[in-house]
């Protein structure tokens, strides 16, 4: 029931975060924004950042963590990882090294991954670094 709840809070984080970053829709095989382009503005980037935040704080309040599966725990504890490394950098539970690895531009690809829904329209979802 509560990997139910895990995978529904996923789903209605990423509709919002697809809405707000339409390139990140498109590239994750999502078309329904591909008409728009993401705002850059710095008042918009900000918006992004706050939106990670409040969703950051109430995932622990929406989802019971000792009550998900051990698989929806990972997923849990990975989500929670990458929406702390888009608000700046995050500490991996149990380990001494700092994750900066993700940014706001890789963010959704690597959501989508631990949401364990990814897209089925026959497009991938990987992408390769630049180069440089």
């Amino acid at each position: 029931m509560e990997d139910q709840k895990l995978a529904a809070y996923f789903k209605e984080y990423l509709d919002e975060e697809f809405r707000n970053r339409p390139l990140d829709a498109t590239r994750a095989g999502d078309h329904r924004f591909d008409h728009l382009l993401d705002d850059v503005s710095a008042k918009a980037r900000a918006a992004n950042k706050a939106r990670v935040q409040k969703t950051l704080a109430e995932l622990p309040q929406r989802i019971a963590y000792p009550k998900l599966s051990r698989d929806g725990q990972i997923d849990f504890e990975i989500c929670s990882i990458n929406f702390s490394a888009t608000c700046g950098s995050a500490t991996i539970p149990n380990r001494s090294r700092t994750i900066r690895a993700f940014t706001m531009s890789t963010f959704p690809t690597a959501f989508i991954c631990c949401s364990r829904n990814p897209p089925s329209r026959g497009r991938s979802t990987s992408r390769t670094r630049p180069s440089g």
